[in-house]
């Protein structure tokens, strides 16, 4: 990791116990009201409202299958724009979106369903002002087409491209399969910057928008793969690389973790078991690195507050249990 400014440890107070499932997809904060997304078994929901302050869960919404109002079992693509959140499913089209507090004051009448169209090399996107698409295509080793489309496009609400990007930082053909095949993208809350965090390949890569200038970009972890018959394989000391990322406008935040790490961990005796991906990073729009944040629990998805000084956080402790913390960001 690069250095840091400052470095500051930071406590963690639980206000859910416990959550109810293995795999989450992202913590928001609007007023008073948490929003977590999250599929739990039990009562086979995704949206989740709990009061911020105590933890009191308000409601649980929008199941898990292929109905009206519900989304398929992968929801690949999540963004808030303008206080309102968006689930789209990049495979049929089908968008969900919702204002938090309207959500919990009024609940499910406040869901709206719609539908865009996406090619089918598209494998994230993200909503603009003013109408504007960001769509990420997949441009990796498995896919060889493309005479026809970027990597990163602008498109309005006519379908028509109005910026576009199609730099690769890192070409070597090991790179590429974890830079192009899954990557997470924010959106600062002013339109005017885009951080794109690859999940396996550790990288991040920064833009102005809507122009899609490229601003910097850095590596941060060097994944393990082998080549194997014109193939790229994970090999067992892959780790995982960008976990979660946040943009602001002043800058950015980055959890950085390690799955492999992780179930090494758990073999362990619980009294040497460690924390894999306990460290938040905020980095500003020229890539410097500002400041580092160790906290006394995993961090799994995060929301930074407007003020910047508070995280709401899914967290897992040492063996693996999530929960909902909160801690201040002095």
């Amino acid at each position: 990791m690069p250095e840091f400014q400052s470095r500051l440890q930071v406590g963690t107070h639980i206000i859910v116990q416990s959550i109810p499932c293995n795999l989450t997809y992202g913590i928001w904060e609007s007023g008073n009201v948490l929003c977590a997304i999250y599929f739990d078994s039990e009562t086979e929901t995704l949206v989740h409202l709990f009061d911020k302050h105590t933890g009191f869960n308000i409601g649980n919404y929008i199941h898990r299958g292929r109905g009206p109002l519900e989304m398929p079992p992968s929801v690949p693509s999540i963004w808030e724009q303008n206080e309102t959140l968006y689930m789209s499913d990049l495979y049929g089209g089908k968008t969900i979106s919702f204002n938090i507090q309207r959500l919990a004051s009024e609940g499910m009448p406040a869901i709206m369903e719609q539908y865009l169209e996406y090619k089918s090399y598209v494998t994230n996107s993200c909503l603009l002002d003013d109408g504007k698409l960001l769509v990420l295509n997949n441009i990796g080793y498995l896919n060889a087409d493309t005479v026809n489309y970027r990597r990163l496009e602008v498109i309005d609400e006519n379908d028509k491209r109005i910026s576009s990007d199609n730099s690769v930082p890192y070409p070597d053909p090991e790179i590429l399969f974890y830079l192009y095949q899954q990557t997470d993208l924010s959106v600062s809350p002013d339109c005017q910057h885009l951080v794109c965090g690859s999940v396996w390949g550790g990288l991040l890569e920064l833009y102005t928008l809507p122009d899609l200038n490229i601003t910097g970009y850095m590596r941060l972890i060097d994944p393990a793969v082998s080549i194997n018959r014109g193939s790229i394989e994970l090999t067992d000391k892959t780790t995982t690389g960008i976990r979660d990322i946040v943009a602001k406008n002043e800058g950015f935040y980055a959890v950085i973790g390690a799955d492999v790490f992780f179930l090494e961990n758990i073999n362990k005796p619980e009294a040497k078991r460690e924390f894999a991906n306990n460290d938040l990073y905020y980095f500003n729009w020229r890539g410097e690195p500002i400041k580092q944040f160790t906290t006394d629990y995993n961090l799994e998805k995060i929301c930074v507050t407007e003020s910047l000084d508070t995280l709401y956080s899914i967290v897992s402790d040492v063996n693996g249990r999530l929960a909902i913390g909160v801690s201040m960001l002095e």
